[in-house]
């Protein structure tokens, strides 16, 4: 499972984390601590953008430039690839309901417009454009004229989009505790929650985003109830409070 971008980890990076960094046009940064051990962290596609372009502007042999211009065009066409994914409806297909992918799409545009808002080379006249886009879509799905349960559906991505950027570990063990009762047929959450968490942990960085899978057998899956149910809700209230529970299996 890919890791948050904000924070170091110690060893060496997998390669599961490598490639997925690499496919959104990131990198991976390593790092020796001096004390033998060494450290990893993902660099997102925007800071991978910006060191390149730096390198290129300062780059004196011809030969580095070229080398750090075909580096940059692969990073932004990867990046801009990622992203034109993540504002498609059509990567939301799986949503129960037509107002439900709209606000997937534009959720995604809130993240990635937000990120585009620290660009030191942003002009004012893009800054506000970014600033409007982000009110309206707030204003459409949280204001009075929502469809009905869709203030509540953006609710609940904000907060888990915020916790997979603030406890990348603890979210990361209880989505392998919900996929693995969802693939089962035992629905721990609601589908647009489910759905939620999915698209949070893609959006974060945090590994690519699963589609609604089918069962095996072919049967319908069930609202998880029970004393089940109460130990993996229970695991997600750890998760969302930033607290990892002792003895739980990863």
């Amino acid at each position: 499972m890919m890791r948050i971008e904000s924070g170091w980890w110690p060893g060496a990076a997998p390669q599961e984390v490598v490639e997925q960094a690499e496919a959104r046009g990131g990198a991976v940064v390593s790092q020796n601590r001096g004390d033998g051990i060494s450290q990893y962290r993902i660099m997102p596609a925007p800071e991978k953008i910006r060191l390149l372009r730096t390198v290129l502007f300062e780059c004196r042999s011809d030969s580095g430039r070229e080398a750090m211009g075909e580096k940059l065009t692969e990073a932004e066409q990867a990046y801009a690839a990622w992203r034109r994914q993540m504002i498609s409806v059509a990567t939301y297909a799986d949503s129960g309901s037509e107002w439900e992918a709209r606000m997937r799409v534009d959720y995604a545009r809130v993240v990635i417009d937000s990120a585009e808002l620290g660009r030191e080379d942003i002009s004012r006249e893009e800054f506000h454009a970014l600033m409007d886009r982000v009110d309206t879509a707030y204003a459409t799905w949280t204001g009075p004229d929502a469809p009905a349960g869709a203030v509540a559906a953006w609710a609940y991505l904000e907060a888990a989009v915020h916790d997979w950027r603030r406890f990348p570990d603890t979210m990361g063990q209880a989505a392998e505790v919900f996929d693995r009762w969802h693939h089962q047929g035992l629905k721990t959450l609601d589908p647009v929650q489910w759905r939620s968490l999915q698209q949070a942990r893609e959006l974060t960085w945090n590994g690519a985003m699963e589609h609604e899978p089918d069962r095996a057998d072919g049967r319908e899956g069930h609202l998880a109830t029970g004393p089940e149910h109460t130990r993996v809700n229970a695991f997600a209230a750890a998760a969302a409070a930033g607290v990892e529970r002792e003895g739980t299996e990863r």
